[in-house]
């Protein structure tokens, strides 16, 4: 049986991490949904380099990391 979707974004909505965890496997330990636009970060610290930065799908994140789903209601801001 699947899981019903959590997230009111789309499976395929892009969202912003950095190379350690999309490559790497690094935990998430900073998320943040922003106030201004929606937008997703799935980070490993507060900040990365720009040189870092990676765009992924979220249901490439809930992959790597079910436990995100339980964050799905997290507000903007």
């Amino acid at each position: 049986m699947k899981t019903k979707w959590p997230f009111t974004d789309a499976r395929n909505r892009a969202v912003f991490t950095t190379r350690d965890i999309s490559e790497e496997g690094t935990p998430i330990l900073f998320v943040t949904h922003d106030q201004d636009d929606g937008a997703w970060q799935f980070h490993a610290r507060k900040t990365a380099p720009a040189s870092e930065g990676k765009i992924v799908a979220l249901d490439e994140i809930v992959f790597r990391d079910p436990s995100i789903v339980e964050l799905a209601d997290l507000p903007l801001g």
